[in-house]
């Protein structure tokens, strides 16, 4: 059985649609976060800059479904994992597991911090570990 980390790099390199209104700003950002619903590597919000970009595999594609802003004034309830949307653009996704794996990549040493983020919208770092390229994933034992 292929680990899912390897599927969730192979998704990542899939030829993405990207439909909705740009609303976000990702110059001089040097962290890149992506979320996967744990258990799933057909599903990826991703962030950098302002905003956060939510992702689907679909028919051989990877699918834009929303886009969301953030900013000091936001009032828009975001996925458990996310707060303080000011704007949003396409149809928020519902997340029906209890816990977000994240990698937070540090771009400019090529490495990342990983862990979980529960329903409770905490956030707990497991570990720290290369990541040299952009969907370099590795395998989080603790994953389920």
């Amino acid at each position: 059985m292929v680990p899912l980390r390897f599927i969730a790099e192979a998704t990542l390199q899939l030829p993405t649609v990207r439909l909705l209104k740009s609303i976000t700003e990702g110059a001089g950002i040097s962290n890149q976060y992506y979320y996967f619903p744990e258990g799933k590597a057909d599903q990826v919000f991703m962030t950098m800059g302002n905003g956060v970009e939510y992702l689907e595999a679909i028919n051989g594609r990877l699918e834009q479904k929303w886009v969301g802003r953030f900013g000091e004034k936001g009032t828009i309830k975001g996925p458990f994992f996310l707060s303080n949307i000011e704007e949003e653009v396409g149809k928020q996704p519902t997340i029906a597991v209890d816990r977000i794996t994240f990698f937070k990549q540090i771009l400019p040493i090529g490495e990342a911090d990983y862990g979980f983020i529960n329903k409770d919208g905490k956030a707990t770092t497991i570990g720290h570990h290369d990541m040299p390229g952009l969907y370099d994933f590795f395998i989080i034992p603790e994953e389920k």
